[in-house]
């Protein structure tokens, strides 16, 4: 699997981004809790990583040429995978429901910092 220098980029800032946001929680919540949190913000980091790279293939494929069969099926498989993974956020004892809200944002907060990185051309 090839990545691009971009969605590269969008991955480690969803990462830091990731620490940042448990570091913060760390601060605040001083007791085990913050472990819930941490949880929550690496299950929702990483449903972020996996659409960066699912929006990376399909972008490739309309690059290259191939047919990017089932757009729509894809868009609403990250849909419903959103769903389910604030779904688990909310049920789940041990999952903190705030850490997975935390997780999912890094991708905005990371599509948006991108204006501000520097990426050869």
């Amino acid at each position: 699997m090839k990545l691009t220098d971009v969605t590269k980029k969008i991955i480690g800032v969803i990462c830091l981004l990731t620490l940042l946001f448990t570091v913060a929680a760390a601060l605040f919540i001083r007791h085990f809790g913050v472990l819930d949190f941490a949880l929550g913000a690496i299950l929702g980091a990483g449903l972020s990583v996996y659409k960066v790279i699912s929006l990376d293939r399909m972008v490739s494929a309309a690059q290259e040429g191939r047919p990017a069969r089932g757009i729509h099926l894809r868009y609403i498989l990250r849909f419903l995978l959103t769903g389910g993974v604030l779904l688990v956020g909310a049920l789940v004892p041990f999952v903190n429901f705030w850490g997975v809200v935390a997780g999912i944002f890094t991708l905005p907060l990371a599509a948006f910092s991108m204006r501000f990185v520097k990426t050869a051309d």
